[in-house]
């Protein structure tokens, strides 16, 4: 099941437009950590976005999986996505997913791939959508 399944029709544009999301990952000492996000449903309705071995949202999940996912609608901030996921860390050495990022958010993919470490594409397996008003 992809994520475009569990949303609700009143809320896929907040997946389907160019946005920042809040990445919320665990640390090691049990405590949360967010970071903003660029995401992006790929043409077979995975969510997914990226990050490098450098980060510490990639040292925090592969210790916990578990991650909450926000985004917030910039012309209505009371309306939100929240995507509740185990995510899935998988090399992407050739930055074909974070290429896909680029593309989408419109900047170079120097700009993203000029951060050290390797690159890890993060695709979230939802397990809970709350889609708020």
């Amino acid at each position: 099941m992809t994520v475009l399944n569990l949303v609700p029709e009143t809320h896929l544009e907040l997946l389907t437009s160019r946005l920042t999301a809040v990445l919320t990952t665990v640390g090691p000492r049990q405590r949360p950590q967010s970071t903003a996000v660029w995401y992006l449903v790929g043409d077979d309705g995975v969510l997914f976005c990226s990050t490098t071995s450098t980060r510490q949202k990639y040292r925090n999940l592969l210790t916990n999986p578990y991650v909450a996912f926000l985004v917030i609608d910039p012309d209505a901030p009371m309306r939100t996505l929240e995507v509740r996921a185990r995510v899935e860390v998988t090399p992407d050495p050739d930055n074909t997913r974070v290429a896909q990022l680029a593309r989408a958010y419109g900047i170079e993919l120097a700009a993203i791939t000029a951060t050290p470490g390797d690159r890890y594409t993060l695709t979230l397996h939802p397990y809970r959508v709350i889609a708020t008003p």
